[in-house]
């Protein structure tokens, strides 16, 4: 990447941070994305500022062609068409080449669920003799009873927790907050701590 498209990279991020407050994880993903295809313009020596529609549709074709979903190629070209519209407003390049791109069909999968049985056994699985055997039972029951995706759960803290009323507040998508009841009714605070 150039230095220039590198600066107008950084410069699109902290716009983004700014005006939109975006959690680092969904920075991350745009600046993975801009990256990747600054690359691959890079092998067809192009720039951010050189692109028209041709190399933005033969780039989704190739990332098609490179077997990813249609789930996340649609997510790149939010990326791009994002960035574009960036460029468009700084007066960094005249026309959008993204705008008319339509967004690729996106393939509705419903979650896999699991069976009683097998969520018995998952929750009989850790030893609760032994301390990680705990921590493991304790973060399944967690996921399980809450429905919380894992990454809030690894995100959990112990402000996070209030012992007294037995809830868990959970910060989720997009830093909103929600709140669990997850203790259970015979539990006492050290037994939590403990667990923890």
């Amino acid at each position: 990447m150039s230095d220039s498209d590198r600066l107008v990279l950084d410069a699109f991020i902290d716009n983004i941070w700014i005006e939109k407050g975006l959690s680092k994880n969904t920075l991350e993903s745009y600046r993975s994305d801009l990256e990747q295809f600054s690359d691959w313009l890079k092998t067809k020596d192009l720039s951010f500022s050189k692109t028209a529609k041709k190399d933005i549709l033969s780039y989704l074709s190739f990332l098609f062609k490179s077997g990813l979903g249609s789930k996340t190629v649609a997510r790149k070209l939010s990326s791009l068409k994002s960035f574009f519209r960036y460029l468009v407003f700084k007066s960094i390049i005249q026309i959008d080449p993204s705008n008319d791109i339509e967004t690729p069909k996106l393939l509705k999968s419903i979650p896999k669920s699991i069976s009683e049985k097998e969520i018995e056994k998952l929750l009989d699985a850790p030893d609760e003799k032994t301390d990680i055997g705990l921590r493991d039972k304790t973060m399944i029951e967690t996921l399980y009873s809450c429905g919380l995706r894992i990454s809030e759960l690894t995100n959990l803290e112990l402000l996070n927790l209030n012992l007294r009323q037995g809830v868990i507040r959970v910060i989720g998508k997009g830093q909103k907050a929600v709140s669990y009841t997850h203790l259970r009714a015979h539990e006492t605070e050290a037994d939590l701590v403990c667990r923890l």
